[in-house]
């Protein structure tokens, strides 16, 4: 919760207008939005890519928070397949259609087999999304710019997840410049 309303709040720098980060968990997903700008094609680069980020700051007494390209992934631990709608880009990352694709340059490849892969990376590939669930759109009706879409591995982490958002406190927006609104909803 805490890196996705960091990543909120470094993305509101600059925008005008209503500065809201919103957390629902409903039949199963986890849905975050927010009202800082869109995604871009270098803020999927740096989804994709650990150590890389688009995080700068404009006053050098104001330091972005999590530059270091890394915390995203910690969406792994209540997700095996984030999805990321936005009024910019929109995608996701999925297991197969990334062993699909890692399957394709191997066997393209003489003398290797997937024996030779280690695992298939997630959070490496990103895809279009299958679609667009219709309670993403209307968050997008309701004037975010973002939403991310986590359906949650087990009713435990959803247990966990809910226990998370509903524990967030004033204490949490302490050190964010950006953020006036913080909403969450849970069934």
């Amino acid at each position: 919760a805490f890196e996705l309303i960091q990543n909120a709040d470094d993305a509101m720098e600059g925008v005008t207008g209503k500065k809201s980060v919103r957390f629902e968990v409903r039949d199963g997903v986890l849905y975050v939005a927010n009202t800082g700008r869109p995604i871009n094609d270098e803020d999927v680069t740096a989804l994709c890519t650990m150590s890389y980020t688009t995080k700068t700051t404009q006053d050098e007494k104001r330091a972005s928070i999590g530059h270091k390209g890394r915390g995203f992934s910690s969406v792994l631990e209540v997700t095996e397949r984030p999805q990321v709608y936005s009024n910019g880009i929109s995608f996701e990352f999925n297991h197969d259609s990334s062993l699909e694709e890692i399957q394709e340059i191997v066997e393209s490849v003489d003398d290797w087999s997937m024996d030779d892969i280690d695992g298939v990376p997630l959070m490496r590939l990103p895809f279009p999304p299958e679609e667009k669930p219709g309670r993403v759109q209307e968050l997008l009706d309701q004037g975010y710019n973002t939403v991310f879409r986590f359906p949650l591995k087990s009713e435990q982490v959803e247990d966990d997840v809910v226990s998370a958002v509903t524990g967030l406190d004033r204490n949490t927006v302490l050190f964010l410049h950006e953020l006036e609104e913080l909403e969450v909803d849970v069934e």
